[in-house]
């Protein structure tokens, strides 16, 4: 265990919720949240329950980006909604970077292309979602691009899922190989 400890005030029994102040923790996926409550009073004083191993994703995405140029560090960019669909370029730059897909709430222009991906080293993610060996074709369709040279994904955001939100991610300069679509997204 380690990190960071929130205190909340009390909470009763039945619905409720739990709110974060902007910049308690930085933007990112959180997979070991830990959530425990213990009696303040009566003769259970000091009882616990606690719920472990809960993900959660703490992201500020832009509601509609545009270009987008990552840094020389190992970078984690958010990508939704984009002004220009796949005519927004986003340059991962240096490192090792991710792509984390999503609709972030939003329906239109669900696509964008990057144009330094390297195989192997930078890698897709799809908010929300854990993608493996064994689910990757219920959420991927992968293909080549309108230039042979580019890699065309068309990622389903919720898998097999009811949801139909797609999300168009272009690869240039990574020639489609059926065998690289797992390692782009670091399976």
């Amino acid at each position: 265990m380690g990190g960071k400890v929130l205190a909340f005030g009390e909470a009763a029994a039945g619905d409720f919720s739990i709110t974060l102040p902007a910049g308690a923790l930085a933007p990112g996926l959180y997979r070991d949240l830990t959530v425990m409550a213990s009696r303040s009073g009566g003769a259970a004083l000091g009882q616990s329950a606690v719920v472990q191993g809960l993900k959660l994703g703490w992201y500020w995405a832009a509601q509609s980006s545009g270009d987008i140029l990552g840094g020389n560090g190992n970078d984690e960019i958010a990508l939704g909604s984009t002004r220009s669909s796949t005519a927004t370029f986003v340059q991962t730059g240096a490192g090792q970077d991710k792509i984390i897909v999503g609709s972030y709430g939003r329906t239109e222009n669900l696509a964008a292309t990057v144009s330094d991906f390297t195989v192997g080293v930078d890698k897709v993610e799809v908010f929300n979602q854990t993608l493996t060996q064994a689910n990757l074709s219920s959420f991927v369709r992968a293909s080549a691009g309108a230039n042979p040279n580019d890699t065309r994904l068309v990622i389903d955001l919720d898998g097999a899922g009811p949801g139909t939100l797609t999300y168009t991610l272009m690869l240039q300069n990574v020639v489609y190989n059926n065998l690289n679509t797992a390692s782009i997204f670091g399976l």
